[in-house]
């Protein structure tokens, strides 16, 4: 009888610690985010327009993008420039 109960707490141990480490790895793909994150959706854009700290207007297209802490994102164009800015600044575009 103690062994079964051993066995059983062994097994739920074993699912456990699987869930957890699905949880946190599996959801991230890997940690290589690109606009992926585990609390929100996968999101493509195509497009930012983006003010500059000199009041300049640039519209970019996106090669890639990443939610960096606080509000910041950081953008790679496709002719390869990146910028780190507020989202406040920045207005993300899916075309359709």
């Amino acid at each position: 009888m103690k062994k079964k109960k051993a066995l059983l707490y062994m097994a739920m141990a074993v699912a456990l610690l699987c869930v957890a480490v699905i949880g946190a790895f599996g959801c991230n793909g890997g940690c290589d985010c690109r606009g992926y994150d585990c609390f929100d959706t996968k999101y493509h854009f195509d497009r930012a327009i983006i003010r500059m700290p000199n009041g300049e207007i640039k519209e970019i297209e996106i090669e890639y993008w990443a939610d960096s802490e606080g509000e910041q994102l950081t953008l790679t164009a496709k002719d390869g420039s990146r910028y780190l800015v507020s989202s406040i600044n920045c207005i993300l575009i899916e075309d359709n």
